[in-house]
């Protein structure tokens, strides 16, 4: 399990992931940052992921980042 923590606002965490259908190769990494920022008296999370891949390879990382937020979301609301 991994867990990441970004407690101040201005928090910028980034990460490099492969794909596992692709080859060991510095292209092939797909760069993901994850900043928060006060926005309206709320806590503003936002994701960038570059490097996705083509249009079937996008369709599939929405779905995913779909189903992360929701959950992100959840474990935010009820504080864990």
């Amino acid at each position: 399990m991994i867990k990441i923590q970004l407690r101040e606002l201005g928090s910028l965490l980034e990460h490099t992931y492969l794909c596992v259908m692709k080859e060991y190769r510095p292209e092939n990494y797909a760069n993901v940052k994850y900043t928060l920022e006060e926005k309206e008296g709320a806590t503003l999370l936002t994701i960038t992921q570059e490097k996705i891949g083509d249009e079937k390879a996008q369709e599939g990382n929405t779905k995913i980042w779909k189903t992360v937020l929701e959950k992100m979301k959840k474990v935010a609301e009820n504080d864990g």
